[in-house]
């Protein structure tokens, strides 16, 4: 309930989906029935081809009149553990590692603190679910329209404070769009 409640001034007044892993730790309360909704995503990542979870969420957006959805980045040890070791050329890891390299002239990995990797790593996920958002038709006609908003907050590694970094396809991410 506590961190629902952080999350009220990015939803506000407006019906919402918030889009999060299980280990988030939300609960629904019958308060916010009918106006915040919960998808529960596996391992904070949305699956870009499953006609399942793209009936889901249009039903969210499109059923249910969401005019917002709202991916939280998840903090979640096993995320991090299985982000930190992905090693395939498509992995949040490489894609890093490539946006690093104008910064890092020689291979200096403990330059980067490993705290300040994983908020990036984490960042990154984000971005990457809420670019998979606005690629179904039905999410960008809306944006488009001015009748959605898709957001992307994660929390701080460091805090309890949520930051934004991501609104319509406009990246927020200081540390990823320096180079």
């Amino acid at each position: 309930m506590k961190r629902l409640l952080k999350l009220k001034p990015y939803i506000g007044s407006e019906k919402t989906l918030v889009i999060s892993s299980s280990a988030f730790g939300f609960d629904k309360y019958a308060e916010f029935q009918d106006k915040i909704y919960l998808h529960l995503v596996p391992g904070s990542r949305l699956l870009r081809y499953d006609v399942q979870q793209r009936e889901i969420l249009q039903d969210y957006v499109e059923g249910k009149s969401c005019s917002q959805v709202i991916f939280v980045g998840s903090n979640d040890q096993k995320f991090i553990d299985e982000i930190e070791t992905g090693d395939s050329l498509y992995s949040l890891k490489s894609a890093l590692t490539f946006n690093l390299k104008p910064f890092l002239r020689a291979r200096h990995d403990k330059a980067i603190d490993v705290n300040i990797k994983v908020q990036m790593l984490i960042e990154l996920n984000v971005i990457n679910q809420c670019k998979l958002l606005m690629d179904y038709f039905f999410i960008k006609e809306k944006v488009e329209k001015n009748k959605l908003e898709v957001r992307g907050i994660v929390m701080e590694t460091e805090s309890e404070h949520l930051k934004s970094i991501f609104h319509n396809g406009i990246v927020y991410n200081d540390m990823l769009t320096l180079n």
